[in-house]
């Protein structure tokens, strides 16, 4: 099946579902004192809101009727760091301030795996990830959850206005930047329809 439009917008919105539920779920597991899996569930609703991100990318090439590569987007879909990069980049749009991609990779790894220092200490996930760490992630978490749905909706609401929208933003020099340098990036080519 190709890709298009409305295949892609199902993706977007699978995704926003799916980050939505993450963040209701890091909310019970909070409220429960459970703050390990909490973290790990609001740092899991990051990443599934930053493939709507890449989607929203997606979904404009096809509009535009340009051309990119269908491979390289999955690997990026699969892809971790690919994801939180996203995140770290968006938030610097939406309030300016960074976060340490590393240190988010270092909490999700303590908050799922039993960590091992360099001292021959084992500690559960529970004994690394703090209140304030969770605090600070799902709040991050909710805010660019609902971001996305907020996008997701509009788009799904009035899909017409939407490929409007697509269409007279392409001569943006912002967006033409993104084009070419995914022109360059890319050199495997997919076809829409």
């Amino acid at each position: 099946m190709k890709l298009n439009f409305d295949s892609v917008l199902n993706g977007i919105i699978s995704n926003v579902l799916n980050a939505q539920e993450l963040i209701d779920e890091s909310e019970l597991l909070f409220k429960n004192d459970k703050f390990a899996r909490a973290y790990l569930l609001s740092h899991f609703a990051i990443e599934e809101a930053s493939k709507c991100a890449m989607l929203l990318k997606l979904l404009s090439f096809i509009v535009w009727e340009e051309k990119i590569d269908e491979v390289v987007v999955r690997k990026r879909y699969h892809n971790h760091k690919e994801k939180i990069q996203n995140f770290k980049l968006l938030k610097i749009f939406l309030d300016d301030k960074e976060v340490d991609v590393n240190l988010m990779n270092i909490l999700k790894n303590q908050s799922t795996y039993v960590t091992w220092d360099n001292e021959n200490n084992f500690k559960l996930p529970s004994d690394c990830v703090n209140k304030e760490d969770v605090k600070e992630l799902f709040e991050m978490a909710l805010k660019y959850v609902k971001l996305f749905t907020k996008i997701t909706i509009q788009f799904s609401s009035d899909k017409e206005k939407s490929i409007d929208n697509i269409k007279n933003n392409k001569d943006n020099p912002f967006i033409k930047d993104i084009i070419d340098y995914e022109k360059n990036r890319t050199s495997r080519k997919i076809k829409f329809g």
